[in-house]
């Protein structure tokens, strides 16, 4: 059978694909029911990261995030023009930087894809081009969410070093010599 995930792929989807080694590349799975899957990237540990472009349903999201388990999305933050405008216009976010963590309210409307993705409980990590921005998946309260933002380099560098066993990104974070937490209420 099929990948009924698969689609076509973009230059940014490509270009992601190869921050990564190509045996780690189209890693191809099969469901129970003997549905064929390929996951974008997947590391010698298991972690799969998912790189979306198009809009997906909350149906699809929660598909394969159930069937692949230990993943993260990395969503493409420039594909609707209003979330990279809105983004650029909230200078705590777009100005936050590595490694820094930040506890704010962020209204879930802030920009459309967050709307769409801040239920995931996988990392989800948003590309507006010059930098990636996160939201832990562990951090959803009514008072606000934990975020940190990073280089396309460094999610490649992190992987790549931590691609044979478990990645906790708010761990590897505080981890850092020069980490500072930031709350804004």
């Amino acid at each position: 059978m099929c990948d009924h995930w698969w689609e076509n792929e973009t230059q940014w989807h490509r270009d992601w694909k190869n921050c990564f080694p190509e045996e780690w590349q189209e890693v191809v799975h099969f469901a129970e029911d003997g549905e064929k899957h390929i996951a974008d990237v997947k590391t010698p540990s298991g972690l799969v990261i998912e790189f979306q472009h198009s809009a997906i349903s909350q149906e699809e999201r929660i598909s394969r995030e159930n069937f692949y388990n230990k993943m993260c999305w990395v969503i493409d933050g420039t594909r609707l023009k209003s979330d990279l405008i809105k983004f650029n216009k909230a200078p705590t976010l777009r100005n936050l930087k590595y490694p820094t963590l930040m506890y704010e309210r962020v209204p879930i409307n802030f920009f459309p894809s967050l709307q769409k993705w801040y239920l995931s409980e996988k990392t989800v990590f948003f590309d507006f081009g010059d930098k990636l921005f996160c939201i832990l998946p562990t951090s959803h309260h009514a008072s606000g969410m934990l975020m940190f933002s990073l280089s396309q380099d460094k999610f490649a560098e992190i992987v790549s070093i931590y691609g044979d066993r478990s990645i906790d990104f708010e761990q590897i974070i505080r981890s850092e010599e020069d980490f500072n937490f930031l709350k804004i209420s």
